[in-house]
């Protein structure tokens, strides 16, 4: 007997949850529903000052892409990435990457995924995204949503509802107030905040390279610079330094400001006017060293996916982790759709399947975001340029899309004991030595 169309319910047009659409959206079988409280992303700016850093694309995102079909459009849509050019000694460092890979703000990878998304479906019914509309879950037993829009609200039930409103998630709070076991751990946080400076002087920015992502200023100070698409497109860049410190910080004066942003980067007023440290001077610094552990990344007839099941410090990885996570849960409900059984049975299956393969990921990946700490000993630059020489950092190798994440964190535990190890040693023989001169 045919199965009736599986219905899906997606809370969050990120790129979570428009990954996920486009993968459900090749699975005739099902029919998926998008909401999205905030205003459809081709007529939203094109950029916000107070948050546009840039994102890319690379490793995890890469492989989503391809298991989408996405590239094409994103070779349209975004800047192409090559990689990371960083001062974190007197020297600039360049680490080139392996493969394809893009880089945009938030806002441009989201209008290039709904791009893809609605020329795929032109004419079909099966994936439908609401904009300006609310969708707050009311039951999680029974995947029931309250959808608000302009026309009034209504009660609609469907077979699965997923998750991907953020690291301040609606539906992951009323998962904890629903579902029996579920639980979420607030983690040691970082004391890493973030403010965005516009990097607006074209006679500066010209010299840069909007393929490269560049690491201006290693912590205490860590200054990350690189291009978004303007309103013209990717040919037309637009250039946002992140500026990260140890704790909320407020300026007192614009004279302060540039002190500091002098103090990281002697050459920062080659990139930004006056003007643009005066604005920069007036933001709140965002806290963004938070992160959350929930004890499964599903519960009742609900599922989360990106931040909201594992929202974790920005290290390059937030958009490449969710994109790929998506992947993981369609593949989870693809397999699960092929063994048969009653629709409520495969989804909960499948929902389980989802947690088993990615809470262990979520979790190395947020072990390995914990170790960008900002207020960092005098050993972390030394250890960070020695690790990458060595191949075994796991910042880097977790941008490889070949690696699992905790695949790369394996890899740099083994050489924290080898470091360990040799430094007990030479410790040790040290010791022996004035022992040795001591006695003779």
């Amino acid at each position: 007997m045919d199965r009736p169309p599986v219905r899906i319910a997606i809370v969050g047009a990120g790129p979570a949850g428009l990954t996920l659409a486009l993968a459900l959206a090749a699975r005739p079988s099902l029919h998926v529903d998008v909401f999205e409280r905030a205003a459809d992303h081709r007529s939203s700016a094109t950029f916000n000052p107070d948050r546009s850093y840039t994102i890319d694309i690379t490793g995890h995102g890469l492989k989503a892409a391809r298991y989408v079909g996405l590239t094409r459009t994103l070779d349209h849509s975004l800047i192409p990435f090559l990689g990371i050019r960083a001062r974190l000694t007197p020297l600039t460092q360049e680490e080139r990457c392996k493969e394809p890979g893009w880089t945009g703000s938030r806002g441009d990878i989201c209008r290039a995924l709904l791009s893809e998304l609605l020329e795929r479906t032109k004419g079909s019914d099966c994936v439908t995204v609401h904009f300006d509309t609310e969708a707050t879950l009311v039951s999680a037993a029974k995947a029931t949503l309250l959808i608000s829009d302009g026309s009034g609200s209504r009660e609609a039930s469907y077979d699965l509802v997923v998750g991907c409103d953020g690291a301040g998630s609606a539906v992951r709070s009323v998962l904890q107030e629903q579902v029996r076991g579920f639980t979420v751990t607030s983690c040691p946080s970082l004391t890493n905040h973030s403010t965005m400076l516009h990097l607006d002087l074209k006679s500066g920015t010209d010299a840069l390279d909007p393929r490269f992502l560049y690491i201006l200023s290693p912590p205490p100070v860590m200054l990350v610079a690189g291009a978004i698409c303007g309103p013209k497109g990717p040919t037309d860049h637009l250039w946002f330094c992140q500026v990260g410190l140890s704790g909320a910080h407020r300026f007192s004066s614009v004279d302060e400001a540039m002190k500091l942003l002098t103090g990281a980067y002697r050459s920062i007023t080659t990139l930004c006017s006056l003007a643009a440290i005066e604005a920069f001077s007036r933001r709140e610094s965002v806290p963004i060293g938070r992160s959350k552990e929930c004890s499964a990344m599903h519960g009742g007839r609900v599922v989360l996916l990106g931040d909201a099941g594992a929202p974790f410090p920005p290290v390059g990885q937030g958009v490449n982790a969710a994109m790929e996570a998506a992947t993981v849960l369609d593949t989870c409900i693809g397999l699960q759709l092929g063994n048969g059984g009653s629709t409520a049975d495969v989804l909960e299956a499948a929902a389980k399947d989802f947690t088993r393969a990615w809470a262990p990921e979520a979790a190395a990946i947020r072990t390995i975001a914990h170790g960008l700490e900002y207020k960092a000993s005098v050993f972390f630059i030394p250890r960070s340029v020695l690790y990458l020489r060595l191949g075994v950092s796991a910042l880097h190798n977790a941008k490889d899309g070949n690696l699992s994440y905790m695949q790369a964190l394996a890899i740099q535990r083994r050489a924290d004991r080898c470091l360990g190890i040799a430094a007990v040693t030479m410790v040790s023989t040290l010791a022996a030595v004035c022992i040795w001169y001591w006695y003779r």
